[in-house]
């Protein structure tokens, strides 16, 4: 795929083509239809473009029919968008499309001219005035003005600075000569004094001089009573009022001016019927008023024509991009509340269900309290360690401590008083902070130990009924709670353990993670 070639407007300053590459593409009227499709594409962005273009809606833009100036504008937004320097990566995507849009665009609008600068070999030169006559005669059932003449001539300037070498273009000069002329001549078009000589002058200012005033146009042309104008029943028969065109229209006396340069050009010219100012005027001015009757209605058109429209469209569409950005966000902060609430429910669940449970334990264990009082202390059952390997397989589905809850049991100041050597060696690796007092460890000091005791665990499973005993007396005297451990499960003595803590409100229940 070709790009813009950007040295044209840079490494040539004294050439401007973009209004000529724009006019190019204007005039190729078999592609209104795909113009104004990639157009479309981005019009916001190529209107804008177009509108800080200095080629935008000067005398050279004006002097076009109101769909040839649409489809100029609109080219040439697309043009100045592609050749415009932006310190905007964000922009490339933009800039590839409206490239490969143009591309296209000449590509198609000239096709037999690309068709001849594509096929040229390399090791051939060509002679652009050839190239230029060439391509006329094959594009003829295109070319019918002078402004597609110049389009042509432009195409031409396109499609070699893309596909030829530099050294393989003959007439040079003569290239940019053509483009050259013809940009002189759309810097001077508002320039009145160039359209006659200047030895008419004098003859010009004596014309002047018998016309009307410009105040008095619209009276001396057409409400004098001794005069009739054969052109108003065209009007009527168009269903068109004349007074209603001339009603708000505003003269001056550069159009006075206008009108004596034209009558003096029409004197020159040998061809042309002579005709008495006065008569010629009135005639004149019937065609002025239409002209600029023509410029109002482009005016009009141009300020509330669709790219007006397009960007109503835009800032509503922006606003519409804001609200739902703005009800996105809170959708997602309304979302984020909800899952907020939710995850608080789910926690409270699971806190109800641990109260739940730990309630049915405190039940058991007033049962037993119960039944203690009621025979007296005594002695738990004793309890063989031959059922150890059993114990650890039963109840496997029951709920074991997670990590944090682990973290809080070792906190505690507890005393476990039994249970069987191996058993006693699986919970102190992972209670080392607690005090264990069992038959086979009598360097303990018991005494000292109860009395530091936040609680105190006995093992029925594996103790001595003097241990017990004795334990028990003192935990009594010193008030200490105290709990059973039946089963030989390590892990669900953890469970056991930290329930009956929680149930003394000695650490809060943690919920599992």
């Amino acid at each position: 795929m070709y790009t813009m070639p950007e040295q044209l407007t840079t490494e040539k300053d004294d050439i401007e083509l973009i209004p000529f590459w724009a006019l190019a593409l204007a005039t190729a009227k078999h592609i209104r239809q795909d113009l104004e499709r990639e157009y479309q594409k981005n019009p916001s962005t190529y209107y804008n473009a177009a509108r800080k273009s200095k080629f935008y809606n000067n005398a050279f833009s004006q002097r076009f029919s109101l769909s040839t100036e649409d489809a100029y504008r609109k080219a040439l937004g697309m043009i100045e968008f592609c050749i415009t320097k932006y310190d905007d990566d964000t922009l490339e995507e933009q800039f590839l499309l409206a490239d490969a849009s143009v591309t296209m665009l000449f590509q198609k609008g000239y096709r037999k001219l690309y068709n001849m600068c594509r096929n040229i070999p390399r090791n051939n030169s060509i002679d652009f005035d050839e190239l230029v006559v060439q391509a006329l005669n094959k594009n003829s059932k295109y070319v019918s003005s002078e402004d597609q003449v110049t389009g042509t001539i432009a195409a031409a300037y396109f499609f070699v600075n893309y596909l030829v070498e530099e050294d393989q273009i003959e007439n040079q000069e003569s290239m940019d000569e053509l483009i050259l002329a013809r940009q002189e001549y759309v810097q001077t078009l508002s320039d009145d004094n160039l359209f006659y000589q200047s030895d008419q002058k004098d003859e010009i200012e004596h014309y002047i001089k018998e016309l009307p005033k410009c105040e008095n146009f619209l009276f001396s042309f057409l409400q004098s009573p001794d005069t009739y104008h054969p052109y108003l029943p065209f009007f009527e028969m168009e269903n068109l009022s004349w007074n209603s065109i001339c009603e708000e229209m505003q003269f001056t006396q550069q159009d006075v001016k206008k009108i004596a340069i034209s009558y003096a050009l029409s004197r020159a010219c040998k061809d042309m019927p002579s005709q008495d100012l006065k008569s010629y005027a009135a005639d004149v001015f019937f065609l002025l008023v239409i002209c600029k009757a023509y410029r109002q209605a482009k005016d009009y058109y141009f300020t509330h024509n669709q790219e007006q429209i397009q960007l109503q469209v835009d800032y509503l569409q922006k606003t519409v991009k804001q609200l739902n950005t703005t009800l996105a966000n809170e959708r997602a902060l309304h979302k984020a509340e909800i899952d907020r609430k939710n995850q608080q429910i789910a926690n409270l669940s699971t806190e109800i269900e641990k109260l739940t449970r730990r309630n049915q334990y405190l039940q058991e264990k007033l049962q037993k309290s119960k039944e203690v009082e009621h025979n007296g202390i005594h002695m738990p059952p004793d309890h063989s360690l031959k059922n150890e390997s059993k114990s650890y397989a039963e109840e496997a589905d029951l709920e074991e401590l997670d990590v944090t809850q682990m973290k809080e049991l070792k906190k505690v100041h507890g005393v476990i008083v039994g249970g069987h050597p191996i058993w006693v060696k699986k919970v102190r690796a992972q209670l080392p902070n607690w005090q264990f007092i069992t038959d086979e460890e009598s360097g303990v000091n018991r005494n000292l130990s109860i009395r530091k005791a936040d609680v105190v665990f006995f093992v029925t499973a594996h103790l001595s009924h003097t241990l017990f005993d004795n334990m028990i007396a003192q935990a009594q005297l010193l008030k200490i709670p105290i709990e059973y451990l039946s089963r030989t499960n390590v892990k669900l003595s953890f469970y056991d353990m930290y329930m009956f803590v929680a149930s003394l409100d000695i650490l809060p229940i943690t919920s599992s993670s």
